[in-house]
């Protein structure tokens, strides 16, 4: 895995904007789906996820 600053067209991207844009649309809805059934689940289980998933996600940056 490279870091942004590594790849030889930092800092000048180039992106499609339609494809970009599909994407973050993708995500903030899955995103909003899973936050309200989060706040369904009360907020000390709430808490416990968010942390597993940070942890989660932490020790897959790792690999």
């Amino acid at each position: 895995m490279k870091y942004i600053y590594q790849y030889d067209q930092w800092p000048n991207f180039n992106w499609q904007d339609d494809v970009v844009n599909a994407a973050l649309i993708t995500v903030r809805y899955h995103q909003g789906h899973l936050i309200g059934r989060m706040e369904a689940l009360g907020f000390d289980f709430r808490g416990e996820a968010v942390l597993t998933t940070l942890t989660n996600d932490v020790l897959n940056l790792t690999k």
